[in-house]
């Protein structure tokens, strides 16, 4: 039944909300890949200006 459910879920939000999957994105935006490292740049940039 989860699975299911999942499904459901997930397939009425890509259709109702545009989301866009890994394979079926626009070709004119690139997919950035962030590293633990960078989102700990950005964590400690937030600290400082915030």
């Amino acid at each position: 039944m989860s699975e299911s459910f999942n499904y459901v879920i997930f397939a009425l939000m890509i259709r109702r909300f545009d989301f866009k999957t890994p394979e079926c994105e626009d070709d004119d935006t690139e997919t950035k890949l962030y590293t633990k490292a960078d989102v700990n740049v950005r964590k400690e940039a937030g600290k400082i200006a915030g």
